[in-house]
């Protein structure tokens, strides 16, 4: 249905509107999904890292030349972000092995 006077700009508009129709109509939408859960938001990833910055703060304007609360403070970020890495891995882990077992027992 091609209109002569319609210029090319107004025909994609239209063909554009037409291709967005059919996918509404033919097409599956597909789910959301939900962001993992990040590390960094852990309330203690947070707080550690509050702390790590404290101590850089006093640190960096001071000129101290012991850098050992800023760095056992570092060190206790890593370990936190581990130790959150840690526990998330073994819930999946234990999901994963309860999916497991919930098959096997209903054959």
């Amino acid at each position: 249905m091609l209109d002569e006077e319609e210029d090319a700009t107004a025909r994609y508009e239209r063909f554009v509107k037409a291709h967005e129709e059919a996918a509404q109509k033919v097409l599956t939408p597909v789910p959301k999904r939900n962001k993992a859960n990040l590390y960094s938001n852990d309330p203690r990833v947070v707080k550690a890292r509050q702390e790590m910055e404290y101590a850089y703060a006093n640190f960096v304007p001071e000129g101290k030349h012991d850098v050992g609360v800023y760095v056992r403070k570092k060190e206790q970020l890593f370990k936190v972000y581990d130790e959150a890495m840690a526990e998330d891995l073994a819930s999946k882990s234990k999901a994963i092995d309860d999916t497991h077992t919930n098959n096997n027992s209903s054959k």
